[in-house]
């Protein structure tokens, strides 16, 4: 029984033992002890300066890279510039501004041109939407004349049609293209003084011919307006077996007669007036022979003293122009 307490006893203080040391390995490392701020009494001690002078500081090291699944390779920088440099910008505003010097009544004629070219474009429609618009009135007189038994009525119709369809069909035709003459125009250079004048002497030559054409179109027109009118007299005054109509008048023969009336005024209106594009292109070639003339000056008075060997006389010697 002793010898059995006894083994107890030892086997127990082992295990304290083995306990306390796993204790001790795991406790946290004592704090250093931080040495006391010397006071005004006590003095400083004395450190080697000259040891910590000496000392040179290692160089900083990179950090070890990593190798990660996200790391990729990065293409080096273009060697050249992505973007034109400032002189090379400068090079091509240079290049771009080199250009003929033009006169003054050379380039007060370019614009007076684009001008106009650029107005008769605005209102160009080739003669579609009138010419689309006779036709149909036209189509519709005749086809009304089929209706109406009165013959005076039925062959004024039949007049007035054919010529609204005669009417549409030049304008269809022979309307000018003046959106085409201003596209041309404005797109030309103006590198070169060639260039220059090819631009002055074509826009020149599409205004003459645009005003040419609505000449010929009007005329053509209002001599469609008058024979129209005119045709109509004879059929009114005749009967329906060509002889001579009684004086008496009804209210559809009076229809006729101002029918045909207006058709002649009308036709008289456009021999008489002319057109936008010839306007214009009067206007351009009185400003061309203004511009051909040397220009006026008013050239200021002057003053000058004379000396004369008794007094001295004032005179005043201007020259005057008229505008």
């Amino acid at each position: 029984m002793t010898r059995l307490l006894t083994s107890a006893m030892l086997l127990l203080w082992m295990c304290n033992s083995a306990h306390a040391q796993d204790t001790q390995e795991q406790s946290p490392a004592p704090l250093n002890e931080v040495a006391p701020r010397p006071t005004a009494d006590q003095p400083v001690p004395a450190t080697n300066s000259t040891n910590h002078a000496d000392q040179t500081p290692p160089p900083p090291q990179a950090p070890p890279a990593t190798a990660t699944p996200h790391n990729y390779a990065v293409p080096p920088p273009p060697i050249g510039p992505l973007y034109p440099g400032p002189a090379e910008v400068g090079a091509q505003l240079e290049s771009d501004e080199e250009s003929p010097p033009i006169p003054a009544r050379i380039a007060t004629r370019l614009r007076v041109l684009g001008t106009d070219l650029d107005a008769l474009a605005s209102r160009d429609t080739g003669g579609l939407s009138s010419g689309v618009m006779s036709i149909l009135a036209g189509g519709l007189s005749i086809a009304l004349a089929q209706l109406i038994d009165q013959s005076a009525l039925r062959t004024f119709l039949y007049i007035f049609g054919s010529g609204s369809l005669l009417r549409g069909g030049l304008e269809l035709t022979l309307s000018p293209d003046a959106l085409g003459a201003s596209l041309s125009y404005s797109h030309m250079p103006m590198r070169v003084p060639e260039e220059v004048m090819d631009r002055l002497h074509y826009g020149e030559r599409a205004l003459a011919n645009l005003a040419s054409q609505s000449q010929r179109l009007r005329m053509l027109e209002g001599a469609t307006s008058i024979g129209a009118g005119v045709i109509t007299v004879p059929f009114l005054l005749l009967g329906p077996k060509g002889d001579t109509k009684d004086s008496k008048f009804d209210t559809l023969d009076l229809f006729v007669v101002v029918g045909a009336g207006v058709s002649v005024l009308s036709g008289v209106v456009s021999l008489l007036s002319s057109s936008e594009a010839e306007k214009r292109n009067d206007a351009y070639l009185e400003l061309k022979k203004r511009l051909a003339k040397p220009a006026k000056t008013n050239a200021p008075p002057q003053v000058s003293l004379i000396a004369v060997p008794s007094a001295v006389a004032l005179s005043v010697r201007g020259h005057f122009s008229a505008l």
